[in-house]
Order: structure tokens, then C-alpha cells, then sequence
């Protein structure tokens, strides 16, 4: 890239600081007069998110026709987590195990879903990115929740003494996998997740079940319903678990994509993005510049094909 694009990109990213910063001392200055919640800019409450649980009954035609079954979903419109109790009245042993394995996971999806609540403020209000950056944010949004529940798998065996029941294979791998690494660095519990191999871990395991998934016609909805601009969550909210100045630091355009990798845990914050290793970054900005390429087939030039790295 040349000196003249470089210095292009960042001017036009330091514009983008100043103006935001503007908008915050305005927004400051207001506040001293009325106080009003930040709320995108909506002179609304921001909703709290509410848990709620629901039942399915799962058949045997149901996991025979590789139906995709949800085992909780967020709702942004209306700040809920619906989480899905799976029963059965088959006698069939796959069956009733794809019910245990599912309602023995929970705590991993009330987790997952909560990520997606907490970067709901990146994802969802999108329409201003070209239909590529629109579908690499849809695409990171189901890596970065996997990713909370291998941390959650860990944080589990901290607080309780015993690994996680996962039944999931890319969270009992991950976890041996950030053991093995934490007692070869002499490394203390809680984990630290900021620790470049154990970040490194996370990214990797994380990016490969999205992948895996996608592969068996998972997520490919989601990712072309955002190419295509669907507004299904035009009427979304901010909610109180989002990060207020993450939208001034995310920035994919320009290959800023740290807060989206910005988590909790028992030892504290973490960024899987700043600190994982840069080789498995850019295999992950590969792997989604392919699918997106894929997508687009003849329709590149509407794609606004330039490279999400």
C-alpha cells in the first residue's frame, strides 16, 4: 500500500475520533441540563436483558430431516434471551442423548446468547457498511460467541474444582488444549485469556466450530440475509450490557475489529483480538473474504469486493 492510502485511511479514521469525541461532549453538555439515557440516539430506557425459558418437544422426523433446532436465541427488539428446555417422548437412545446433551449445555448457551446481547450495539445496527463488511460483521458475530463459551468452560472449572460436562467437542477440546498451554507457562488459576497462546486457543477453537457449522448449512441465512440489508432488527435498542464507546473503536473497514473480541471473566477483562497470535487473525480474515467471495459469485462488483483485511 502506498504512503499517499496509508496516510488517507488515517486521516479519515482521526476525522472519525473528532467527530465522535464532538458528539460525546455534546452529548456531556446535555446531560447537565436534562438528564436523558444514551440510548443510539432514541430518547428511550434502555431494556435490561430478561431471561426466559421455553420447551421443545424434539421427534424423531425432527433430527431425521437435519432440521436446525435452536437452543436459545436473543431477541435485540425486545432485550430477551429465550432459552429452550429439548424433551422427548421417543425411545430412540440418539434422540433422547441430543435432548440431554442439549439441556446439560445451557449454561454455554445462556452464555453464547449474552455475547450476542453484549455486542449488540456492533452487530445490529450495520446498514451504514457495503453489503462485504456487512456480511464479515454477521460472520464474526457467530465466531465470537463460541469463543464466550469456552471461556465460560474454564470459568466453570475455576469456580467448581471439575471440567465443564461439555458435550461439545470444540469446547472439551479447547479447554485440554488451554490446560496444556497454562501448565506448560506455570501459569496460575483463574486463566488469564490476555496470555498470547491461550488467546491464540480461543480464536482458533472458536473460529473452526463456526466454520464447521457453516459447512452443514448453518449460519448461512444469517450471514446472506446481512449482505442483503434485511432490516429485521430496524427497531433494535441498545441494551444495558453493551460497551457505549465500543462503536467508536470498531471500525472493519479498516480491519479494526477489537471490540468485538472483548470479553469478561474471573480474572478479568480480556481482548482475544490484540492478543492472539497474528497468523491465526489473518486465517480467520481469509477464511471469511473466501465465503464472502463465494456468496457473491457474479454479484462481486455489488459485494463491493475489497478485501475485510
Amino acid at each position: 500500500m502506498k504512503f499517499k492510502t496509508l496516510y488517507h485511511i488515517g486521516g479519515v479514521f482521526i476525522i472519525g475520533l473528532v467527530i465522535g469525541a464532538g458528539i460525546n461532549l455534546a452529548n456531556l453538555s446535555h446531560k447537565k441540563t436534562e438528564k436523558k439515557p444514551v440510548n443510539a440516539g432514541k430518547n428511550i430506557v434502555c431494556p435490561t436483558i430478561k431471561i426466559q425459558y421455553d420447551t421443545i418437544e424434539i421427534t424423531d422426523d425432527m433430527l431425521g430431516r437435519n432440521r436446525v433446532i435452536p437452543a436459545g436465541v436473543f431477541k435485540p427488539k425486545n432485550g430477551i434471551i429465550k432459552l429452550f428446555y429439548l424433551k422427548t417422548t421417543s425411545t430412540k437412545k440418539h434422540v433422547q442423548n441430543y435432548c440431554k446433551q442439549n439441556n446439560t449445555q445451557s449454561i454455554l448457551i445462556r452464555r453464547h446468547e449474552l455475547e450476542h446481547a453484549r455486542k449488540a450495539n456492533l452487530t445490529k445496527n450495520i446498514f451504514m457498511f457495503s453489503p462485504r463488511i456487512r456480511g464479515a460483521i454477521a460472520m464474526q458475530n457467530e465466531i465470537i460467541a463460541p469463543a464466550a463459551e469456552i471461556i465460560a468452560a474454564i470459568d466453570y472449572q475455576y469456580k467448581t474444582g471439575h471440567p465443564f460436562p461439555a458435550y461439545r467437542g470444540f469446547v472439551k477440546d479447547a479447554v485440554v488444549d488451554i490446560i496444556n498451554a497454562a501448565n506448560a507457562q506455570n501459569m496460575k488459576w483463574p486463566i488469564d485469556f490476555n496470555n498470547p497462546k491461550i488467546a491464540t486457543i480461543v480464536m482458533q477453537y472458536s473460529q473452526k466450530r463456526f466454520f464447521d457449522e457453516l459447512g452443514r448449512g448453518v449460519y448461512k441465512t444469517t450471514v446472506k440475509n446481512a449482505i442483503c440489508g434485511h432490516k429485521t432488527n430496524e427497531a433494535y435498542i441498545t441494551n444495558n450490557l453493551c460497551d457505549k464507546n465500543a462503536p467508536m473503536f470498531f471500525r472493519p473497514e479498516f480491519c479494526m475489529w477489537a471490540p468485538m473480541w472483548d470479553f469478561e471473566s474471573i480474572h478479568g477483562r480480556t481482548n482475544i483480538w490484540f492478543n492472539a497470535d497474528n497468523k491465526i487473525k489473518q486465517d480467520l480474515l481469509n477464511k471469511i473474504d473466501s465465503v464472502l467471495n463465494e456468496f457473491a459469485g457474479q454479484n462481486a462488483l455489488f459485494y463491493k469486493n475489497v478485501k475485510i483485511r
